[in-house]
């Protein structure tokens, strides 16, 4: 989606969706996590506003739906920001995900992968929401909220803490890999089977470094059966 107020702003004779692309906000100034940068302010297109005011209105919009409703239990979490040049002014682009019921789903931004078995593919939450001025979000591109969700089995009492979890994903890793890890995270995480099939797993997320050849590496245990999903990344 996109208004095309960032291409009007920028008096570009281009296609509005290249808002949406982001092909107009690659010059990149400052970027971290909103839970650390949200004091921040930045001169946007109609004035000053901090990045955690900015994201709160990216929430609300999300969440009130767009277009369709969201299912119940969906909420919506703004974890990181970029802060772009827009000639002598500034906009935000956000990373958006879901949260279920108060977990968070993962998510990634652009990148290639590498994937280390033909068993399985992670989808994790992917959307980019912009903003240059106070009352809009201008262009957005990524999953739908509304996607729905169903239940595949009872609410669970009982999961693999996180000090297991560890040790199966040292077992694991045994001999082949030294891995230093940055962060970890529960998170809900949507596998897609070999058979084509799509299942959300609560899981514990595990990024970090391959000592061997410096590889970017994410790992997901999944919390109720300890399977173990990976693959290896390049950011964007």
């Amino acid at each position: 989606m996109s208004d095309g107020t960032i291409t009007d702003f920028l008096n570009l004779d281009s296609l509005a969706a290249m808002d949406a692309l982001g092909i107009n906000e690659e010059n990149i100034v400052d970027k971290g996590m909103v839970s650390q940068t949200g004091g921040d302010v930045w001169e946007l297109a109609d004035g000053e506003m901090s990045i955690s005011d900015a994201a709160n209105m990216v929430k609300l919009y999300f969440e009130a739906g767009t277009p369709r409703q969201n299912p119940k239990g969906i909420s919506v979490d703004i974890p990181e920001v970029e802060v772009f040049a827009l000639n002598d002014k500034y906009g935000y682009s956000f990373e958006v995900r879901r949260v279920y019921n108060g977990l968070p789903f993962a998510y990634t931004g652009t990148g290639s992968r590498t994937y280390y078995s033909p068993d399985y593919e992670i989808v994790e939450d992917a959307k980019t929401a912009y903003v240059i001025s106070h009352d809009q979000v201008a262009a957005y591109t990524g999953y739908s909220e509304a996607e729905q969700i169903k239940a595949l089995i009872d609410a669970q009492t009982d999961i693999i803490g996180l000090i297991d979890a560890a040790s199966l994903l040292n077992g694991f890793l045994a001999a082949n890999v030294r891995l230093t890890v940055h962060q970890v995270s529960l998170v809900y995480c949507t596998c897609v089977e070999a058979t084509g099939e799509k299942i959300v797993y609560p899981c514990w997320q595990f990024d970090g470094v391959n000592q061997t050849n410096d590889q970017s590496m994410r790992f997901y245990i999944n919390v109720l059966s300890g399977d173990i999903y990976y693959y290896s990344y390049v950011e964007g």
